[in-house]
């Protein structure tokens, strides 16, 4: 039997009646959840009855920045099935260093979360990312690197599912290299995961949420949600040959 999943950057703490009524009326086994607080990951696990899991790229502790001091903002991934290991690696800055503010010129710590969660007797791994920011059409150098970083990480993993904001539309570098190795599951009609209510500089027609996987996954009923963030979210049903 397949797996519900769910992938959405959710904008930190803007919209947060919108994401937890979606999951509390549809309850995804999988989320990925990208520009999200800790303690708002940690009171949608408590209040959903979620396993999660959490990896910081900053830590907003001064008021006047782009989102308010809240602590811990990065990725999570939650779910009730069971999980055997989780694992965190930074491939942009190192992460033993978490900033206390974003700075588009400067690096940052980007991770890869990833959780081993059992399903129907066999072994899901789910990865997500909040990739590099670097906008409106070409990856900039800062982006290429860490792309040559993430994808040095990747190389060791065995077969997954990988969701995600990527900053990274169809046309660009990053996407071409992506969808060479993995298959992209996002279908081509749709043209933007940009929410165009939602979203503070719509209308942009860009699809830069993606859903990749390697191995022998079987991804179906692919869909784009809007109504939930600034982005919208990727939904899916998952299964495995094996």
């Amino acid at each position: 039997m397949s797996l519900t999943f769910l992938s959405l950057n959710i904008e930190a703490d803007r919209h947060l009646d919108l994401v937890r009524a979606y999951l509390e009326k549809n309850e995804p086994d999988v989320v990925c959840l990208q520009e999200i607080f800790r303690i708002h990951a940690e009171q949608f696990a408590k209040k959903l009855g979620y396993h999660m899991v959490f990896a910081p790229h900053v830590i907003f502790s001064q008021a006047g920045g782009e989102f308010p001091p809240l602590g811990e903002w990065g990725i999570a991934i939650m779910t009730k099935l069971r999980v055997q290991k989780t694992d965190t690696t930074y491939y942009g800055a190192e992460g033993d260093v978490i900033p206390d503010r974003l700075n588009a010129a400067t690096p940052h710590p980007r991770a890869l979360l990833t959780a081993e969660i059992e399903h129907d007797g066999k072994m899901f791994l789910f990865a997500t990312t909040h990739f590099t920011w670097a906008m409106p059409r070409a990856a900039d150098q800062m982006q290429h690197a860490d792309m040559l970083a993430l994808q040095a990480v990747l190389d060791k993993l065995p077969d997954f599912v990988l969701a995600g904001d990527f900053n990274a539309p169809r046309n660009t570098e990053l996407f071409r290299r992506f969808s060479e190795l993995y298959r992209s599951h996002v279908p081509l009609d749709v043209e933007t995961t940009i929410d165009q209510l939602l979203h503070r500089a719509a209308p942009l027609e860009l699809v830069v949420d993606h859903l990749f996987s390697k191995g022998d996954y079987i991804v179906t009923d692919v869909n784009v949600v809007c109504g939930l963030s600034d982005h919208c979210a990727i939904t899916a049903n998952i299964d495995k040959l094996s």
